[in-house]
């Protein structure tokens, strides 16, 4: 749900060219290491052709 409604901002961000960031935060209840690896992988496929993805395990 909200994944996908950062894939329709984040293009229009970038057909205006528009320089954004997004931050992810992970653990909340009910979150398991498969649903982190769901989003993680979402989240490659959709920046594959961004400059980097910094995961941040503090």
């Amino acid at each position: 749900k909200y994944l996908e409604k950062m894939k329709v901002i984040s293009k229009k961000l970038d057909e205006n060219e528009i320089y954004h960031t997004i931050n992810i935060l992970y653990g909340h209840p009910g979150e398991t290491y498969k649903t982190i690896n769901e989003t993680n992988d979402y989240l490659v496929k959709l920046f594959k052709n961004k400059h980097f993805i910094l995961p941040n395990y503090s």
